[in-house]
C-alpha cells in the first residue's frame, strides 16, 4: 500500500480530541446551513418584495458576503474530515486552508462596495432607508420604505409585527397610506402595553405610586 495514504487511526489521537473535531464539524455545518436556508430564503423574498415594489423591504448588507464565506467554511469543514479520518496529509491541509483564506478575504473585500452598491440600487428604486423600523443588532438587514412618512419613532417593540403587517398587504401596499401604517403602529402598541401591564402588574402599579 502507498505511503501517500492513512488507513490506520493514529494512536495519539484520543477519543476526546476526535469528539472535539466532531463537535466542531457539527457546528460549522449547522453554520453553513444556517446561511444556505435563513440567508437564501431572506434574499430571495427581498427579490419577490422588491418585484412586488412593496412599500417596505429588508435588505442585508451581508447577503452576498455570506454566501461567498460558505466556501470558507467547507474547506474548514473538510480539513476537519480529513484530521478526523487521518488523511490530513500536509498538502491537502494546506489547499483547504489556502482555500478558505481566498474566500474569507473575498467575503471580507466584497462587504463595503457591495453595501454601496445596495444603497445605490434601492434608493435608484425610490426607497429610502429607515433606521427607526430596522434592528439594531449586528448584521442585521436594513428596511427600506418607499416613503418616508412610513418611518414611526420609538415602535421598536412592536417593529416586526408592523413589518410583517406592512408585508402581508396587497399590491405590496401601494393603497397603503402614512397615516394607516402610524394607526396601525398605535394598535400594536395598545394591544403590546396592555400585554405588558398584564404581564407585570407589579411594575405598573409602583409606576402609578
Amino acid at each position: 500500500m502507498s505511503n501517500s495514504k492513512k488507513t490506520s487511526e493514529d494512536p495519539n489521537k484520543t477519543v476526546g480530541e476526535r469528539l472535539n473535531i466532531l463537535f466542531f464539524i457539527a457546528a460549522i455545518t449547522l453554520v453553513v446551513l444556517v446561511i444556505l436556508y435563513l440567508r437564501g430564503q431572506e434574499f430571495l423574498v427581498n427579490i419577490y418584495r422588491l418585484r412586488e415594489h412593496s412599500i417596505a423591504v429588508e435588505v442585508s448588507n451581508w447577503d452576498v458576503p455570506m454566501f461567498l464565506a460558505v466556501p470558507c467554511f467547507v474547506s474548514i469543514i473538510v480539513g476537519l474530515v480529513l484530521r478526523l479520518t487521518d488523511w490530513d496529509r500536509d498538502k491537502r491541509i494546506q489547499r483547504c486552508v489556502g482555500v478558505a483564506l481566498i474566500f474569507a478575504f473575498l467575503s471580507i473585500a466584497v462587504r463595503i462596495p457591495y453595501g454601496f452598491a445596495v444603497r445605490s440600487y434601492m434608493e435608484s428604486l425610490g426607497y429610502s432607508s429607515c433606521w427607526q423600523l430596522s434592528s439594531p443588532a449586528i448584521m442585521s438587514p436594513t428596511v427600506w420604505v418607499r416613503n418616508p412618512g412610513y418611518c414611526i419613532e420609538n415602535v421598536g417593540s412592536v417593529r416586526n409585527p408592523l413589518l410583517e403587517w406592512m408585508s402581508l398587504q396587497p399590491n405590496g401596499g401601494a393603497d397603503v397610506a402614512p397615516n394607516e401604517v402610524r394607526a396601525k403602529a398605535e394598535e400594536l402598541l395598545a394591544i403590546y402595553d396592555h400585554s405588558q401591564k398584564m404581564k407585570y402588574p407589579e411594575i405598573f402599579q409602583e409606576d402609578k405610586r
